[in-house]
């Protein structure tokens, strides 16, 4: 998240001036950040949070159209204890008439902002700020710096996984991040704590968005120390990481690349339809063959006679149909048809848990997935055992 703005000077300038402020404002202070990028608002505004979430505590405000007051929301909020930073919000979304009233409102209560002990970065487009100076010359007047943060020509961000989040969300999980990594360098390797700890922080990192791999990395050597306890439902959470692991990419090669590509399946995964073949019954004319042999009357009679047949009848439905409908289902299609995809699919449905969700399936199931190459070759290596 940090290196996106690093490599722009003017914005990894005006960041760290951002923090510098900030974490100077022990009594509070006010900042103004110009952007009109709401993407790079959100990116800004999260890894404040990161560098600071230790040594603050942080709130939000969207400016309210009812009543705009900025100082009528901090009276809702406890006393701060320590540094308390406060993003704002929202001018831009009023009406034009709410804008000028919130504007006024700022102006006239600015001590009351000033004497409320927080630090508060006060987020604008650079079309209002030619508002903000003369309509609330005196709430200007206080402001220790103004910020700009706009994207260089061509460059569109799009916000990462902590940008997602509420700023007390993602300071709430840095400190957790933290306090379980504490705990792990003092534990036990082979301690049950350890194991918890273990998948605590692999869910903490998910939460953050760092790299599947390295989370579900941790997430397994959690659940191997716990199935090491003989827990049976940690012994079944880590066959499913196993089935999750195992299956939860494709390899894709390409004529162009050096190597080839892994992505994740359920990612690139199209939901199929199946074509249902079902017999049924009907009644149709036979024609017999000759027989010389046979009476007239007899030969009239047997003709005249019905006789059940077979016919196949199609019916298109789709996959969780099948599923929800049939026990056991043979998958038939051409080579490339996405038959093995779609079973890993299904595989790892159950293994996340999500057949409820995906399949209509509020089931619970082992998913055992057995390609039938391998299983071949597992028999003629063993041919003595199946004999």
């Amino acid at each position: 998240m940090n290196d996106i703005l690093q490599r722009f000077p003017a914005l990894r300038d005006a960041l760290q001036e951002t923090t510098v402020h900030l974490r100077m404002a022990a009594e509070g202070c006010l900042l103004i950040a110009v952007t009109d990028d709401d993407h790079l608002r959100r990116e800004v505004k999260a890894i404040v949070v990161e560098r600071l979430y230790s040594q603050a505590t942080f709130d939000e405000y969207v400016f309210d159209p009812i009543y705009p007051s900025l100082a009528a929301y901090l009276e809702t909020l406890p006393p701060p204890q320590g540094q308390s930073i406060l993003f704002v919000e929202g001018l831009e979304a009023l009406p034009p008439e709410k804008q000028t009233h919130a504007l006024h409102l700022l102006n006239l209560e600015r001590e009351a902002l000033q004497h409320s002990r927080r630090a508060i970065l006060l987020w604008v487009r650079s079309e209002t700020l030619p508002n903000l100076i003369h309509q609330a010359g005196d709430f200007w007047a206080w402001r220790s710096g103004v910020l700009e943060f706009q994207p260089p020509p061509g460059v569109e961000f799009q916000p990462s996984v902590p940008a997602r989040l509420p700023v007390q969300e993602l300071a709430r999980l840095y400190r957790f991040r933290d306090a379980y990594g504490q705990q792990l360098a003092s534990a036990p390797p082979s301690a049950p704590s350890t194991a918890d700890l273990k998948l605590q922080l692999a869910e903490v990192q998910r939460q953050l968005g760092l790299p599947e791999r390295q989370v579900m990395a941790l997430r397994r050597e959690g659940l191997a120390l716990k199935a090491q306890t003989g827990d049976e439902e940690a012994q079944v959470q880590a066959y499913n990481q196993f089935v999750v692991d195992r299956y939860g990419h494709l390899t894709l090669y390409s004529l162009k690349a050096d190597a080839p590509l892994s992505v994740e399946l359920e990612r690139v995964y199209v939901q199929l339809t199946a074509v249902e073949r079902v017999q049924r019954r009907q009644r149709a004319q036979e024609q017999p063959e000759e027989e010389p042999e046979e009476e007239e009357e007899e030969r009239r009679e047997r003709e005249e006679r019905p006789k059940e047949r077979d016919a196949a009848v199609e019916r298109v439905l789709s996959a969780q149909e099948a599923l929800a409908e049939a026990d056991r289902l043979i998958v038939i299609g051409a080579p490339g048809s996405g038959k093995t995809t779609l079973l890993q699919w299904i595989a790892l449905t159950f293994a996340r848990d999500l057949a409820g969700e995906r399949l209509g399936l509020p089931e619970h199931r082992a998913p055992i997935f057995v390609p039938l190459r391998a299983f071949g070759k597992h028999i003629e290596s063993h041919a003595d055992r199946f004999e």
